[in-house]
This record gives structure tokens, sequence and C-alpha cells, in this order.
């Protein structure tokens, strides 16, 4: 995980309520996004998760919010954020097989 950054300047303060119901969309959408088959999808989850966790990040470095629930849902956002790079990795090697499949399967017919 990155090195606590400060809130960088013009970024506004944002109350642990909006943070947590947030991160709970991220979360919500990224348990649904593990059994979908777009990348295109997955890659914008993930630079949501990655905004979001930098915001908190400089909110509880900045404005002392460091609530049990906000914990729980970093840590759990983080848990998804590895299972769905996961997800996205076992994906591009199944689209990679597929591919060479592909290759074999006219390389026999071509002869």
């Amino acid at each position: 995980m990155a090195s606590l950054q400060p809130i960088r300047a013009g970024r506004p303060v944002v109350s642990e309520e909006t943070l947590l119901a947030q991160a709970n969309d991220l979360i919500v959408r990224g348990f649904e996004l593990q059994d979908l088959q777009s990348l295109d999808d997955l890659e914008r989850w993930d630079d949501e998760v990655n905004d979001i966790l930098s915001l908190i990040n400089d909110q509880v470095l900045n404005a002392g919010l460091a609530s049990p629930g906000l914990k729980r849902r970093i840590e759990c956002l983080l848990e998804l954020y590895v299972a769905v790079l996961a997800s996205v990795s076992e994906l591009q090697q199944s689209r990679k097989a597929q591919a060479t499949d592909l290759r074999q399967q006219r390389r026999m017919i071509v002869g």
C-alpha cells in the first residue's frame, strides 16, 4: 500500500459518512465485477478504488477519521481489490489460451 500523503492543495474535506457510502458502493460493485468478463469495467473499478483509498488516506491524516466502520471497509476493499486483480489475471490468461486454441485450429484447417 502507498505511503501516507497529506491532502493535496484544493482537495475538499469529505465527511466520513460520504466515504463510508462510497466505499460500500465500491465493495458491492467489486463483488459483482468478479463474475463479469469486461476488463474495461474492472479497470474503471480499479481506478475508482485507488481514488477512494487515496481520499480516505488524506482524510485519515488530516481530519482524524479512523472509525472502526471505516477501517473495516478499507480492509474489505483491499481484500476485494486483491481478489479482483486475481480475476483479471485469470481472465487475461483464459483469453490468451482461447487465442492460442483458435490459432491452432486455423493451422489445422488451413493445413
